[in-house]
């Protein structure tokens, strides 16, 4: 009997286990429950567990109650630059800087949880999966660290840079590296599953969506692989190599390449149903777009934000700035929020635009942005190129906390 009781305690404990872990990944969608579904609340109040928010990098949050004027509640000074996005899980805010540094900082008063040195600069953002923080680093070292207080639980050594983010279907874990190579690994313990060898490096991250993910890279080639086997499904010559990563919404995907487009493809026909080209200013794009329905917001080197129709390709507006765009846009309801090589943190509106060229809402950060926005727990958090983290308030809802006046201009 005694025997049979604590069977029946171990299979329970294993199977709580399993849900932690796996927590996240629920959240953000499964092949089976895909992260495009409509949910029932703001998902800005919800957490934002790695780059883009979810796997398939559409950089987008539901926000029906939004502050006219986002507030910002606090800031936290990094040792170095920070060119990494955050990731927001349970109130903390995890973010790496060019010194090899991450750190876990409080989303309500912005102090620090822990710190951890790792081996060379951070430019992934991390992904929290369960208890972990999963992320690689200059070095090629990949870790698994305790979400708790950043002690290393597994590591695995591309031998080769990392700055691809790290992505999931909530039990393996994927990212690129410039050995050429789409590494595939088990998130519980590290080990390699697969490895898929390209033409060219990986700086970007893979999306995932229905069971496959999608790359681009610096061979100029847009690929479909199986999650679960590592075998390609197709591939589609793009026309110019890629930094920014591809950004999924049901059939399509929308990715900015080199060579000065940005690319609308069918992924299941294999096909490119649109390119975008500014034919006045040839400038390539680095940042990530951001998709909703319908609209495609994409921002290139040329100092523009565009807001592209997703079925044609069609410009419907676009915003000038002072510098150029590195920061990837996030869509937060009817809202589109981007850092700026000038140092600002611009807000558009998702109809309209800048509505007169200055944007709908601006706020001088100090120093440019190459990190994008990241939106959990109602607030916004941003990084700029001195190692100052920001925390705004942008939900109105819940206690803002204590406010820092906006600089006089």
């Amino acid at each position: 009997m005694r025997a049979l009781i604590l069977l029946v305690v171990l299979v329970a404990a294993g199977l709580g286990g399993l849900a932690l872990f796996e927590k996240n990944a629920a959240r953000e969608g499964t092949p089976e429950t895909p992260a495009t579904a409509t949910p029932a609340a703001d998902t800005a109040l919800g957490d934002w567990p790695m780059f883009r928010g979810d796997p398939t990098l559409a950089g987008r949050v539901t926000l029906t109650r939004a502050l006219d004027k986002p507030l910002r509640v606090w800031t936290y000074r990094a040792g170095d630059a920070i060119e990494s996005s955050a990731a927001i899980v349970d109130g903390v805010v995890f973010i790496g800087s060019m010194d090899g540094v991450l750190h876990a900082i409080g989303l309500d008063d912005g102090k620090p949880r822990w710190t951890m040195k790792l081996g060379a600069g951070i430019t992934a953002t991390p992904l929290v999966l369960g208890d972990a923080v999963l992320l690689g680093d200059g070095l090629g070292v990949f870790r698994a660290l305790s979400r708790k207080d950043g002690t290393e639980l597994w590591k695995y050594d591309a031998q080769t840079e990392i700055h691809s983010s790290a992505n999931t279907d909530g039990t393996r874990v994927l990212f690129g590296a410039y050995d050429d190579q789409l590494h595939c690994l088990d998130a519980r313990t590290g080990k390699r599953l697969w490895t898929f060898l390209t033409e060219g490096q990986l700086h970007s991250t893979p999306a995932v969506i229905d069971g496959k993910t999608f790359i681009s890279g610096c061979d100029e080639t847009f690929r479909v692989i199986d999650v679960a086997t590592g075998k390609e499904e197709s591939s589609l010559e793009m026309g110019g190599y890629t930094a920014a990563s591809p950004a999924a919404r049901g059939d399509r995907v929308f990715v900015g390449t080199f060579s000065c487009q940005v690319l609308g493809i069918d992924w299941r026909r294999g096909r490119k149903i649109w390119t975008f080209e500014n034919p006045d200013r040839q400038f390539p794009y680095y940042a990530t777009c951001a998709v909703t329905e319908g609209r495609v917001v994409a921002a290139g080197r040329d100092k523009t934000v565009y807001c592209l129709d997703a079925d044609t390709g069609k410009e419907l507006w676009r915003f000038r700035s002072r510098a150029r765009f590195d920061s990837s846009p996030v869509i937060a309801g009817k809202s589109v929020f981007i850092g700026g090589g000038d140092g600002n943190l611009y807000r558009l509106d998702l109809e309209e635009g800048g509505r007169g060229g200055e944007g709908v809402w601006s706020f001088p950060l100090g120093a440019p942005v190459i990190g994008s926005p990241s939106i959990g727990g109602g607030r916004l958090v941003i990084a700029d190129g001195d190692g100052v983290v920001h925390c705004f308030q942008v939900a109105a809802t819940g206690n803002p906390g204590i406010l820092q006046k906006e600089p006089k201009r």
